[in-house]
């Protein structure tokens, strides 16, 4: 699992030999050395892998390389290893987002332990990603009114507020909203919920659950006129 990604392993001393890329290779991993100055390039723009940085006493450069990779939107798992556990850098870098942190004495199995754990989490955030273009490609499929209802329906609308809220008959909202469910795939409203907060081209206006409009005080207040 997860070995087809790549482990973009970063070095401080890159002239140096290092025994946890021979290792993290054996395991079967894709590993990418690199020097630390030219991660950024390394990765050039590749959204699914891990980064080690292996930093020696060099770690305000690894903290740097780290929020490099932020700024650039490269949000990829980031595992620490350097000569001593020095506490305010390590959690700094955890701060920042950093799996792990380890010294550069640690087993080969407490790093393929690491590796393992930063794999899991591109495996969940793949896994996010399909469920969201899934959504995304049901949510085209809604003409406007029915991406109107879906906003109210999972904001906890009722079908009559909503018909009030938009000035049509209880009818008219039954029959989108049981076209905009089937569309997307679900009878359940607490998965429609789920659905509408990754979907990000369903409207997104504020939906308030009070069911007086503009529309509706005007109409009442025409009404009272009339009387």
């Amino acid at each position: 699992m997860g070995k087809e990604d790549i482990i973009f392993f970063a070095d401080s001393d890159p002239q140096t030999p290092c025994q946890h890329c021979v290792d993290l290779d054996h395991a079967g991993y894709t590993v990418k050395c690199c020097p630390l100055d030219s991660l950024a390039n390394t990765i050039n723009g590749t959204l699914q892998g891990i980064v080690i940085l292996n930093l020696g006493n060099s770690i305000q450069a690894g903290l740097d390389a780290q929020q490099q990779l932020i700024t650039n939107g490269l949000a990829l798992p980031v595992i620490f290893i350097a000569d001593c556990d020095q506490i305010p850098e390590a959690v700094k870098a955890m701060k920042a987002g950093a799996m792990d942190f380890h010294v550069t004495s640690v087993s080969p199995e407490k790093l393929l332990h690491s590796v393992q754990e930063a794999m899991l989490q591109l495996d969940s955030e793949k896994d996010l990603q399909l469920r969201r273009v899934r959504i995304e490609q049901r949510c085209t499929s809604l003409t406007r009114r029915e991406k109107e209802i879906m906003e109210y329906v999972a904001n906890g609308l009722t079908n009559q507020d909503t018909a009030q809220q938009l000035g049509l008959s209880m009818r008219t909202i039954e029959v989108h909203r049981s076209r905009m469910m089937a569309k997307m795939g679900t009878t359940c409203l607490a998965d429609l919920t789920r659905m509408v907060d990754l979907c990000t081209c369903a409207a997104r206006e504020p939906v308030s659950a009070a069911p007086e409009t503009a529309q509706l005080k005007t109409k009442t207040a025409t009404r009272e006129g009339r009387r």
